[in-house]
């Protein structure tokens, strides 16, 4: 008599991140990081950056949620605004 192992079932996809996340699939850990990184920059230091770093960051924050912008390293909102300006 032969073994035959039970049949499968077969998960297409896998898991699915919540809403707020799902900008996050294909992403790098990098992008991520800044993207969460650079919102709670804004939160604590918006009154007291200038009109065109809270552009900056607000819009890469943007760039980075629809693959626009991604990052291979880690960069603080600092860094990025070094080189941004």
């Amino acid at each position: 008599m032969q073994y035959t192992p039970p049949r499968r079932r077969v998960m297409i996809g896998g898991a699915q991140p919540p809403k707020e996340r799902e900008w996050q699939t294909g992403k790098t850990a990098a992008s991520i990081d800044f993207a969460n990184e650079a919102t709670q920059y804004l939160e604590v230091y918006k009154k007291e950056l200038q009109p065109h770093q809270v552009k900056a960051l607000m819009d890469a924050i943007d760039k980075i949620k629809s693959g626009e912008l991604s990052f291979s390293t880690t960069k603080t909102p600092d860094e990025y605004l070094r080189e941004v300006e």
